[in-house]
């Protein structure tokens, strides 16, 4: 894995590892099927504590991306159905994205050629 990660961000260093590994499967890179590198591993190699990955997998757990057993570790799941409430705080989540938008000028229309653009919708 290419992961960079910025200290210096305000990103928590566990969600900028989230959001890769969002972006990764979303991209084809991690398909569904495919086991991630192990907590410790990760760890290692970016130089972050495990907890830090840890706490990165665990959110990719509950949002229904991966699943993580001790048999067979964290595997990327193929979408779904998506799991209670998601619809719900994807929501939310993009309330507070439009709404820090419109505060810093940008216009509606901007937005949502944005979102399009990611959705390949463009």
């Amino acid at each position: 894995m290419d992961i960079r990660l910025d200290p210096l961000s305000d990103t928590p260093i566990f969600m900028q590892l989230h959001d890769w590994i969002v972006r990764a499967i979303v991209r084809g890179d991690l398909p569904a099927g495919e086991n991630l590198d192990s907590v410790r591993t990760v760890a290692g190699a970016l130089d972050i504590n495990p907890a830090t990955v840890k706490k990165a997998y665990d959110l990719l757990r509950s949002e229904g991306i991966i699943e993580t057993s001790h048999r067979f570790g964290s595997v990327v799941l193929a979408p779904g159905e998506p799991v209670p409430g998601a619809e719900e705080r994807l929501s939310a989540e993009l309330r507070v994205l439009v709404a820090r938008a419109r505060c810093q000028g940008i216009e509606g229309a901007t937005v949502l050629r944005m979102v399009k653009t990611e959705l390949g919708c463009d």
